[in-house]
């Protein structure tokens, strides 16, 4: 690579970094032994189930935010954790109603 540019130099040392930090993640040949998945074929389907089919549709519009809030719920409903979003976010409101009359 002694004739490559500046450029080409950062792009393969990020490569090689890259593939040092996530070395213990490719162990492709312990995954095949467990019969673990190797693809990304499972997150594929889950964003085309999970996004594609349940958010976008004909007659359905989503601001970002809120869009990104239904996401975040439906992960937790599925993971199992749907506790933790309501420990966290419906028995402590940001917002407490006053009774009509008293002061804020």
């Amino acid at each position: 690579m002694a004739d490559a540019s500046p450029a080409t130099v950062e792009a393969v040392d990020k490569v090689l970094h890259d593939y040092d930090n996530n070395a213990s993640r490719m162990d492709y040949a312990n995954c095949r032994e467990l019969a673990l998945p190797q693809g990304s074929g499972a997150v594929e389907s889950a964003v085309r189930r999970g996004v594609n089919q349940r958010m976008k549709g004909n007659s359905i519009y989503w601001t970002e935010d809120h869009a990104e809030d239904v996401l975040h719920l439906r992960a937790f409903l599925k993971a199992g954790r749907c506790g933790e979003v309501i420990d966290a976010h419906l028995r402590r409101p940001v917002w407490v109603p006053v009774p009509i009359g008293q002061a804020a």
